[in-house]
């Protein structure tokens, strides 16, 4: 079974990546030129920009939660429970899988 490239499910999914690529990266350079206006012009404008942009998405996301609009978040886990079984399989050569999903979504 081969990959499917010539999609239509394929080209959506391509353009979604390039525009997350887009705004991560345009995103960092927005921080950077904060962070550069701060200390070289002693202005916060665009720090002051970054957060209400923060709020306004942050107040978006609680009117969709109130209104059942956005999907189930996954349950998170304890960090105990995870440094305990990433011990108690360290050594041994094996793996948990539960254990490595745990930390791995900690980390993420």
């Amino acid at each position: 079974m081969g990959i499917a490239v010539f999609t239509l499910a394929f080209a959506l999914a391509a353009l979604c990546a390039a525009c997350m690529g887009y705004a991560i990266q345009r995103g960092a350079t927005c921080t950077v030129a904060a962070v550069d206006e701060i200390t070289t012009q002693r202005s916060h404008r665009r720090l002051a920009s970054l957060l209400e942009a923060s709020l306004w998405v942050a107040g978006g996301l609680l009117v969709a939660q109130s209104l059942h609009m956005l999907p189930g978040m996954p349950a998170g886990c304890e960090q105990r429970r995870c440094r305990a079984s990433r011990r108690s399989t360290r050594g041994t050569g094996r793996s948990s899988h539960q254990s490595w999903r745990c930390c791995s979504a900690t980390f993420a």
